[in-house]
């Protein structure tokens, strides 16, 4: 089953299934043989799990409070041995990006292949037997969910929160450039393109769009926080290295991530310039056609 409601599906079962398959398969990801992409793919399902719930929460708090919490306490355990391969990856593409200067910066990378002796491979196989015991106990409980048939609301009022949130984040960031900001805005922008995937068959060629739109500009803004880390770690830890290389470091570095905010303005300007209000309306009208449609 993918992740995304059927059209021969009651929404609430959708929304069960959803759930279930998606704590179970996070169960096996997580157990799996390569584990930078095990977990690659397990803070991927935890990311899905709580796009779902957050559709949920106007109408479920406390599934959401307790579903919210534990998938994100999973990712954070995580997510620092996953976090050290996209940090040294993201100073490649700096390196990369930096064009004839490159050689110059080459030598900062020592600063981001030094081992954290806190990420034991101890630490790591405790980590991935209690989030692969966490997910399968989470699918178990799942099971018993019963939502009903759905109506509009059930995910509507969810769907609305989210898009105004990130709209918001948005303006946020571009009114305060900080780091912070920009990774809030990538946050609720990985939450609409998990949402958006979930929802696609209300109309597929619409919303498989808008889910490839917002998932292009959240892997910008994926790369603005990386580089944003990089950024950080390499100047807080570099101070055996000559000033003027640092200096040039963060000119580049700025100057890169100025390029990055730039696209990532160009193209969520576009996907959020719909009010909210006219957004969940029009995610109101597809999902009445649908109903139609089903009889």
């Amino acid at each position: 089953m993918s992740f995304e409601l059927r059209i021969d599906e009651p929404l609430g079962e959708a929304l069960r299934r959803c759930l279930v398959e998606q704590a179970g398969r996070l169960a096996s990801d997580v157990e799996g043989d390569e584990r930078g992409e095990a977990i690659h793919k397990a803070r991927k399902r935890c990311k899905r799990l709580r796009a779902v719930f957050r559709l949920l929460r106007p109408v479920h708090p406390e599934l959401f409070r307790e579903g919210n919490a534990l998938f994100r306490d999973i990712g954070r355990g995580l997510s620092a041995f996953r976090d050290v391969d996209a940090t040294r990856a993201a100073f490649c593409r700096l390196v990369e990006g930096a064009g004839n200067h490159a050689g110059t910066l080459e030598p900062l990378g020592v600063i981001l292949h030094r081992e954290d002796p806190a990420l034991t491979q101890e630490l790591l196989t405790e980590r991935i037997a209690q989030s692969a015991q966490l997910a399968r106990e989470a699918a178990q409980r799942y099971e018993k969910l019963r939502f009903g048939k759905g109506e509009f609301s059930l995910f509507g009022d969810g769907l609305l929160v989210t898009y105004k949130k990130a709209r918001a984040a948005m303006r946020s960031a571009y009114d305060d450039p900080h780091p912070e900001t920009y990774h809030e805005w990538r946050k609720r922008v990985k939450d609409l393109t998990n949402q958006c995937q979930f929802l696609c068959p209300l109309w597929p060629g619409i919303l498989e769009v808008l889910r490839k739109e917002f998932d292009a500009l959240g892997d910008i803004l994926g790369d603005d926080h990386d580089l944003c880390v990089v950024r950080e770690k390499v100047l807080a830890e570099g101070g055996s290295f000559d000033s003027g290389l640092l200096d040039f470091f963060a000119a580049e570095t700025d100057r890169q991530l100025e390029g990055c905010r730039r696209k990532a303005w160009s193209l969520g300007a576009r996907l959020f310039a719909e009010r909210s209000e006219l957004f969940i309306r029009r995610m109101h009208a597809y999902w009445e056609t649908l109903e139609e449609e089903r009889g």
